[in-house]
């Protein structure tokens, strides 16, 4: 008997051994298999991802060419058309033709199936590689508002704190801080029909703390210093906070304003501003009027304020100036020049119900990403590669994330 048990036992034993060679042996040619199958993806993610971000496409300067779509563009790549020393520098006005949101028409929008023709992904009528371009700011900043003051009637934040994360959701510790507080106003001139535009404004800077907050306080400033005395003949009035936050070379801004007006969504393309009217259910519908003679205001990166005045407006007279008058909810305006590269910011003073607001226009849309793919985001089972890139407009930093998928 114990002869007979030991055979069993050793046979057992054989088995075991045998089945755990085979599940080994499965098991690392598997891992192989995928990584194998992951390194053969990852060059051409690389090229995809070097064409996507340091081409300009053909021609070089189409996203400020209004007349250049889907149709007729030859070449995709979103690189600056104005040669610069920094590798990753992309155009704004590219990057804006691949926004589509909800909220604003984009009428040069670029189909994604356009730009994966042209890189190649795109074949026969089938995607051979799926992608997704994901875009967001290297620093996310965030601004409260801790106290507010008023005066002649209107109640405005003095005290602020302002946090800011790297695109990660890291606390940006000793980040530096500045900020612009503006207070924006139209108004008519003594013994004239003209409304001019004015602005006055203040600056503060501060370091985040190990929270990665740093705070801002203007309530020790003569309160008509950071409001401004009324001008005679003052037909409107706005305030807008603009903060920039630099972190060892990552640069991003973000802004704070009094009153929002969620109605009007501004999209600006090139030399063109499209200001796009949406009709709320809670909100109810009125005229939105365009104040100064329809001017944007542009801020730069380095918290500078610029005039745009329209040019080319169609029709004449305050009727057009009123956003959505008849049936008509959407307007295009073209500037008397392109906004810059520089510029992070832009907007109008707009005025409905009596009440003024400063209607903005981020460029890209900011805070929010810009994502940009061929379509949904592959489905479990398939295998994906990303490739993380920093990237620049004018001079903020944009962490990109490019993934790439077999289809």
């Amino acid at each position: 008997m114990d002869a007979t048990f030991e055979y069993i036992a050793a046979v057992l034993i054989i088995f075991i051994m045998l089945g755990f060679t085979i599940f080994t042996v499965t098991s690392l040619t598997t891992t192989q298999l995928e990584l194998l199958g992951e390194q053969q993806l990852y060059p051409i993610a690389q090229k995809a991802l070097d064409k996507f971000i340091l081409t300009r496409g053909v021609p070089s300067d189409w996203g400020a060419d209004i007349f250049v779509n889907s149709t007729n563009l030859l070449d995709f790549g979103v690189a600056s058309s104005v040669p610069r020393t920094d590798t990753y520098d992309l155009d704004a006005n590219k990057v804006m033709r691949l926004v589509n949101l909800s909220t604003v028409v984009n009428r040069l929008y670029i189909d994604p199936v356009v730009a994966g023709t042209l890189m190649g992904l795109f074949q026969d009528g089938r995607w051979s590689y799926g992608f997704r371009f994901y875009m967001v700011p290297a620093l996310n900043i965030t601004v409260q508002v801790l106290h507010n003051q008023t005066q002649r009637g209107i109640s405005i934040p003095d005290q602020f704190k302002v946090h800011v994360e790297n695109a990660q959701g890291l606390v940006a510790r000793n980040a530096e801080v500045r900020v612009r507080y503006f207070d924006l106003y139209t108004y008519v001139l003594k013994g004239t029909d003209d409304e001019l535009f004015g602005w006055s404004f203040l600056d503060a800077s501060g370091t985040t703390n190990y929270l990665g907050d740093a705070y801002i306080n203007f309530s020790s400033v003569p309160s008509p210093q950071i409001i401004g005395e009324p001008k005679p003949g003052q037909t409107s009035e706005t305030f807008l906070l603009m903060v920039q936050a630099d972190y060892y070379g990552l640069q991003s801004n973000s802004f704070y304003q009094t009153d929002v007006l969620p109605t009007v969504n501004l999209m600006l393309e090139g030399q063109y501003l499209i200001a796009n009217y949406t009709e709320l259910p809670d909100l109810p519908k009125s005229a939105i009027h365009l104040d100064y003679d329809v001017s944007v205001l542009a801020l730069t990166n380095n918290l500078n304020l610029i005039i745009d005045p329209a040019v080319n407006v169609t029709g004449n007279g305050e009727a057009d100036k009123v956003l959505n008058t008849g049936n008509k909810d959407l307007r295009i305006y073209q500037l008397n020049n392109t906004i810059g590269q520089d510029v992070v910011l832009a907007g109008l003073i707009v005025t409905t119900r009596g009440r003024s607001y400063f209607a903005l226009a981020s460029r890209p849309i900011l805070p929010v990403s810009v994502d940009y793919r061929s379509h949904s985001f592959p489905s479990a089972g398939l295998r994906a590669v990303t490739i993380e890139r920093y990237v620049h407009i004018g001079r903020n930093s944009f962490v990109v994330y490019f993934t790439i998928w077999r289809m």
